[in-house]
């Protein structure tokens, strides 16, 4: 931790550190609670991880009965401060769940060896290393498959769209292979939405510091100064490319957000930038470009409303 801070000291930019890492996450935990995706989350949860749940209650109630180590009380302790850290945001998204998980995990397979080393008290003849070996592959791999066959019959496409709904992942990497082509490692780009990892795929930089959007789009008390400061980060060095993820989930407004940061982008795209590339949600792994892309605009009136991406490159002086 310390060497993180020492970083952002030399980087000049503690400030934004500890504003980011505290001050906004104070901010994002004072959010409204949402309890459909708590329901929906756990549902998921315990319909593809059901016996890892109740091998957690064995290894709770093994923990305690048996007087186990300290070592042992403190994955209990691990389990609640993570389960906390899930509710803090008090959204529950589904991979906000992921830091249980190591707990969760730990306190499973003490669950499963205790009640191993239980039932081979009442019987005559104890549970070989190998059975009991053959019995953990079978609950940690055969039943989990069953469980949930039907991702293994699905497309990439489907499983996606199951486990992250509309999130543009396929397209985000179409658009990043051809940002990739056009671009230099010097040029820069800015996305409109929250999809960073064009930006990995393509290994290009983000004009601004905000490679997320939802801190420029939430409900908080200086959404509207953010979106001000992103604004003067883009005419102090314009992008080369400008990639506009239409997309709900991805640019997180809603009707509280204000509307200067849409309006600034898009008197900036109608004046210096022109659109060179769409990636639809139809088809993915595909990008209209050149003639296909006039083709595109031409047959559709209100193309510019539709979910999906758009990618725009700075005019040149000739244009």
């Amino acid at each position: 931790m310390l060497l993180v801070v020492l970083y952002f000291f030399k980087a000049d930019a503690f400030n934004d550190f500890q504003y980011q890492v505290f001050q906004h996450n104070i901010g994002y935990i004072n959010s409204e609670l949402t309890m459909d995706n708590f329901f929906q989350s756990i549902r998921f949860i315990l319909q593809s991880q059901w016996i890892l749940w109740t091998l957690l209650v064995f290894g709770i109630v093994a923990i305690f009965r048996q007087n186990k180590t300290l070592q042992f009380k403190l994955l209990i302790l691990w389990f609640i401060f993570s389960a906390i850290g899930v509710s803090l945001g008090k959204r529950f998204v589904l991979h906000y769940f992921q830091q249980i998980m190591p707990p969760l995990a730990l306190l499973a397979c003490t669950g499963f060896f205790s009640l191993v080393f239980y039932i081979n008290q009442r019987k005559k003849k104890p549970i070989s290393a190998g059975t009991a070996f053959i019995l953990i592959l079978f609950l940690i791999v055969a039943v989990p498959v069953c469980v949930n066959y039907k991702y293994f019959t699905y497309s990439l496409r489907q499983n996606i769209f199951t486990v992250y709904s509309e999130n543009p992942f396929i397209e985000a990497v179409t658009a990043a292979n051809f940002l990739k082509k056009e671009t230099t490692p010097k040029d820069k780009i800015f996305i409109v939405g929250s999809e960073p990892q064009i930006l990995f795929y393509a290994n290009r930089r983000s004009v601004s510091k905000y490679i997320f959007f939802y801190p420029l789009t939430g409900n908080f008390s200086d959404t509207l100064l953010k979106q001000k400061e992103v604004i003067l980060e883009i005419n102090k060095e314009l992008p080369k490319f400008i990639v506009y993820v239409n997309y709900v989930l991805s640019l997180g407004a809603d009707y509280s957000t204000p509307k200067y940061i849409f309006e600034k982008i898009g008197e900036l795209l109608i004046q210096r930038y022109e659109i060179v590339g769409i990636v639809n949600p139809q088809y993915p792994e595909y990008i209209y470009t050149g003639d296909a892309l006039e083709k595109l605009i031409i047959s559709k009136k209100d193309i510019f409303k539709d979910t999906q991406i758009f990618i725009y490159r700075v005019k040149t002086m000739n244009t």
